[in-house]
């Protein structure tokens, strides 16, 4: 007997109405839906040719790598998003709503807390000093090509995660071709990684920052194209939204998150904004891609509104995940069959089976897989981008190029991505061959290095008396405490949320409705490990700052550090920012300067200085 529920659509009038439980589908690809995926794929190539050809051609490297800094205001607030919002968005996301409810919704409010803050502290520092690399800011600070080197290699180890997050990792929702299982292997694992791969470092390499951002843009209307036609099925299948809701309510998929401070609890108030906002804070306030989008715009007020759109992109590609989640669970409570309970379906192909099922028009398929590889792509280029940036404008220009021309240069630049294009495909291919449990420790690890990312930002731009000796030390400190923090995540395992899943609709061998056990893979580690070694580095390398206290600029420090600093009568080693580079001001500074001799020294002796101070 099914359990009938008082809602706008009863299950159990619906299956008798067709007579049968409901049987596992085994629809496959239509030959339209591999001419959209090659479709969408072509157009990416095309808009690497066409900024390799049109424009300066990408032949300097302040055009290949940012873009002139002439960019446009909307494609780079939608590569913002297309960046950060992988496949694991369109699959994970849904997945962990249909699974353990809205709780994790709540962790925009932490995204909004991070967006606010780049906007009005981390632009107002970082942009002003014209930074290709947001590593140059520690080595400006710090005065230390070590503190900015060991920046440098954090950044660039981080990068095989980009590789595994986007495209194949079997523990998690972080793939397309988790799709494959229901769609009768029509996307192979391989033909993924080496679609995202080849066709990622083509276009970058070829049209650079401009093809990077533009490409974005289009993937990230596909994303969302892909994204809202499967939210508006689901809820037409569910009989509309208020039976979406009642439905969900009725399963207790509708709670808030709990105030508790515990680590291993799934869904908490203070891991939803505290830990977001961490998280999300080290990804767009002060991460190479975010940094190098952001100085790309010609002002420091486009900058700031890109983050602005951003954050709306951000909460309009979120929320149409959450709803893509809570309707595809309403379709099957309605008909009583929890296709993840029934064993149908694991947590990775829960939103590819309702597709291969319910939407399963020629194309389709296609357009969704589209968008799947559209997100991974913007992964994967974003990656290339910031990683050959970093590596030339940090490691190579510096010391081992520096007699280059600018031609050059470029021409390294771009084999720089040709060659991270290369490690990348290879980790994936080898990740591809390793147990679910060793990449999720290789992800653990990686995921460890994004707190201390953030804490060294943090040290230089919070505590002036932070010296070139406690940036070098502190992110080693906290890399090893968040190790430690996801070691614990295996010794004592995320509480799964239990709530109640039906399958009397199912045509398989299990029956009645019980309380399912889930494997929905959303790391909530991730923000407490991201969250606490932040903290530990930070503190870490105010401790040993202190010893060697040096001075520091003003413009080097947060807006309204250096204010609250001298507030606490701690200003000894503060200093003014220099003045703007022009003949008005120097000729102001000088004329000034010599005011106190102006009794004892020739006016017209004066008035040569100030002129050759302005030739200078």
């Amino acid at each position: 007997m099914c359990r009938c529920l008082t809602t706008s659509i009863n299950h159990c009038e619906l299956q008798a109405q067709n007579g049968m439980a409901l049987e596992r589908t085994s629809n496959s690809f239509h030959w339209a839906d591999y001419v959209i995926l090659v479709l969408s794929l072509l157009i990416s190539c095309s808009v690497g040719i066409y900024f390799a050809l049109s424009g300066g051609k990408q032949k300097t490297t302040a055009e290949y790598l940012m873009g002139d800094r002439s960019m446009r205001l909307v494609p780079v607030s939608v590569s913002l998003v297309a960046s950060f919002l992988s496949a694991i968005l369109i699959l994970g996301h849904p997945a962990e709503i249909y699974l353990n409810g809205i709780g994790f919704h709540f962790h925009l409010l932490g995204v909004t807390v991070a967006y606010v803050l780049s906007a009005v502290l981390f632009v107002r520092l970082f942009y002003p000093l014209r930074l290709t690399s947001v590593f140059e800011y520690l080595d400006k600070r710090f005065n230390s090509k070590l503190a900015r080197c060991i920046g440098t290699i954090l950044s660039l180890i981080l990068m095989p995660e980009t590789w595994i997050g986007g495209q194949l990792a079997q523990s998690k929702t972080k793939s397309v071709e988790q799709s494959s299982t229901v769609t009768n292997n029509a996307v192979r694992r391989e033909y993924v990684i080496a679609a995202c791969g080849i066709i990622g470092t083509f276009y970058t390499l070829l049209g650079g920052m401009k093809a990077v951002v533009w490409v974005d843009a289009i993937q990230a209307g596909i994303m969302l194209i892909g994204v809202l036609s499967v939210a508006i099925k689901a809820v037409v299948d569910s009989g509309g939204l208020a039976s979406v809701w009642q439905l969900n309510m009725d399963y207790d998929r509708i709670q808030l998150p709990s105030w508790t401070l515990d680590p291993r609890e799934r869904h908490s108030m203070w891991g939803m904004v505290l830990g977001s906002a961490v998280y999300w804070l080290s990804s767009i306030g002060v991460s190479q891609a975010a940094v190098q989008r952001l100085c790309s715009l010609p002002s420091m007020k486009s900058a700031r509104m890109s983050l602005v759109l951003g954050l709306a992109g951000h909460f309009l590609m979120v929320s149409a995940c959450t709803l893509v989640g809570m309707a595809v669970f309403s379709r099957y409570a309605s008909v009583g069959c929890d296709i993840h309970a029934a064993g149908w379906a694991d947590t990775n192909q829960i939103i590819t089976y309702y597709v291969m099922e319910r939407m399963n028009v020629p194309g389709f398929p296609g357009l969704f897989t589209s968008a799947l590889l559209a997100a991974a792509l913007s992964s994967v280029s974003s990656s290339l981008s910031s990683a050959s940036t970093i590596a030339w404008t940090d490691l190579l220009r510096p010391y081992a190029c520096k007699n280059l021309t600018e031609g050059q240069a470029t021409v390294t630049a771009k084999v720089l991505v040709a060659l991270f294009g290369l490690i990348g495909i290879a980790i994936a291919y080898l990740a591809a061959q390793l147990g679910g449990t060793i990449i999720q420790a290789v992800s653990t690890f990686l995921g460890a290095i994004i707190g201390p990312s953030l804490g060294l930002i943090l040290l230089a731009s919070l505590f002036p008396s932070a010296n070139w000796f406690g940036a070098s030390i502190s992110p080693f400190a906290g890399v090893a405490f968040g190790i430690w923090i996801g070691a614990g995540s295996y010794a004592n395992k995320k509480q799964l949320v239990k709530l109640a899943a039906n399958v009397t609709g199912c045509n398989t061998l299990a029956a009645g409705s019980f309380a399912a056990t889930n494997s929905s893979e959303t790391e909530v580690y991730d923000y407490y490990s991201s969250t606490t070694s932040s903290a530990v580095g930070t503190e870490k390398g105010r401790h040993f700052g202190f010893v060697e206290p040096m001075p520091v600029r003003e413009d080097l420090l947060l807006p309204g550090v250096a204010k609250l600093w001298r507030l606490c009568g701690c200003s000894g080693n503060l200093l003014l920012p220099p003045p703007a580079d022009d003949s008005e001001n120097i000729a102001k500074q000088t004329e000034l300067s010599l005011n106190a001799d102006i009794g004892k020294t020739d006016p017209l002796d004066i008035h040569l200085q100030i002129v050759e101070a302005t030739k200078l």
